[in-house]
């Protein structure tokens, strides 16, 4: 077993000018190995005396169900995730930017554990003592597990959220730390979060450079086309539907943080459950909590596991945006959009197939229905809309974007038309818009 740390400046120059002086088109190093996808649990034991280290008591709705030291811990790792943590919210350091990786790599948080585990339970922890200016290390090799340990006799540790901390930062110390879980070296590269030694209180380590990000990709692979991914969740009870892509006709699973203590970090799983390739639903399991859910589709690479959205069971809502209705009569047309609904910002929406050049027309209301009329099936009551502008046409393509005021946890529903020659209607699917906090 070796232990890989992050040092104080002083203390790293040493480690730093031996990466120096090896002449290298990339700063980032690697240790070798990665983590499967039975390695992507994380958990925190959270024995952390100082004060500063559990004073952020403010829920976060995109890290539901934790505060403190474990929802520092948490942002540290998905820093790493291949896309943007639900709305990418939480950290005032990068507003909109948690989730920066690139990479076919996502982890799966699993809350808290136990006890502080071994050196491969993939547990965080508090440990006692002072090594030598070193702030935290993690153990390795990691291809079966790893254990990240913070030093907290000699320094002050800080759970943030906000840019100015006493002491150390946990959050940006956590991602340093679990870039060495997965798989990465230092580098020599004095802007990276992988630089062997901390900038200032280390909240510039928080958010991962483009070397960080080339090291990530060298591992487990630039984010594949065919990755699944999410991007919304409507909750109803006990009932979860998630939407996104490239999920498999049978054999997907489903992934959430498990509720309590227990356990040895493996999620609570739904599996061979069935889809269409863009919406999944399942049966919440009575063990899980609110945390993370991801899909794993019937593959079992690196690139079969989906990105991680924050799920908030209580809530009764979730947020992010649904597909519907694609495959009713006369909705040949395609509306999709890459953007987050998140209060008083903008969304973008793409449309594709209604065929025409000219114009189509949007429907966005409160209320969706469904309903034929004209050759096809209206599915947003177009009687009270909120919207009914036109937008351009070109070859039956076209872009159009709205704001959204509404409160978190309201749904807007959006559909696309097109009058064609023949004066019958050419539909797209709705899309069911959520807003996030």
């Amino acid at each position: 077993m070796r232990c890989i740390s992050v040092l104080l400046p002083a203390a790293a120059l040493a480690a730093a000018a031996w990466f120096l002086t090896i002449p290298s088109a990339n700063a980032y190093s690697l240790l070798g190995g990665s983590l499967g996808l039975s390695q992507r649990d994380l958990r925190v034991f959270d024995n952390f005396a100082d004060t500063t280290a559990n004073n952020n008591t403010t829920p976060d709705p995109n890290f539901p169900g934790y505060t403190g030291v474990e929802m520092a811990c948490w942002k540290g790792a998905v820093e790493w995730g291949s896309e943007l943590h639900g709305t990418g919210n939480g950290d005032p350091h990068q507003n909109g930017g948690l989730g920066s990786g690139g990479a076919n790599f996502d982890p799966s948080w699993q809350g808290n554990g136990p006890t502080p585990g071994g050196a491969k339970d993939n547990i965080v922890a508090a440990i006692a003592g002072d090594f030598s200016g070193v702030l935290a290390y993690c153990t390795t090799p990691i291809e079966v597990g790893w254990s990240i340990r913070f030093f907290e006799d000699a320094w002050n540790w800080d759970d943030g959220p906000g840019t100015s901390v006493s002491g150390f930062d946990l959050q940006g110390v956590m991602c340093h730390e679990y870039g060495h879980a997965l798989g990465l070296g230092h580098s020599s590269d004095g802007s990276a979060t992988m630089y062997p030694s901390v900038s200032g209180n280390g909240i510039p380590q928080r958010s991962i450079s483009s070397d960080d990000i080339a090291g990530v990709q060298a591992i487990y692979g630039v984010k594949s086309p065919g990755k699944p991914r999410i991007t919304g969740i409507a909750v109803a009870g006990s009932n979860l539907t998630i939407s996104g892509q490239n999920f498999s006709a049978t054999g997907n699973e489903v992934w959430f943080t498990k509720g309590g203590t227990g356990g040895v970090g493996t999620p609570i799983k739904v599996t061979g459950v069935g889809s269409n390739g863009v919406s999944i639903s399942v049966t919440v399991p009575s063990l899980a909590s609110d945390g993370d859910v991801l899909v794993r589709n019937s593959g079992t690479s690196h690139a079969n596991l989906s990105n991680a959205w924050p799920i908030d069971l209580g809530s009764g809502f979730g947020c992010g945006v649904i597909s519907m209705g694609g495959n009713l009569t006369g909705n040949s047309g395609n509306l999709t959009t890459s953007s987050v609904p998140i209060q008083g910002t903008s969304m973008t929406f793409q449309v594709s197939g209604l065929n025409i050049t000219g114009f189509g027309r949007r429907i966005i209301g409160l209320v969706p229905t469904q309903q034929s009329v004209l050759g096809f099936t209206m599915l947003v009551d177009y009687t009270v809309a909120v919207s009914l502008m036109p937008f351009a046409l070109s070859g039956g393509a076209g872009t159009f974007t709205e704001t959204l005021p509404l409160l978190p946890g309201t749904t807007i529903f959006v559909q696309g038309t097109a009058i064609q020659p023949n004066l019958k209607i050419i539909g797209t699917n709705r899309l069911d818009v959520t807003i996030c906090p």
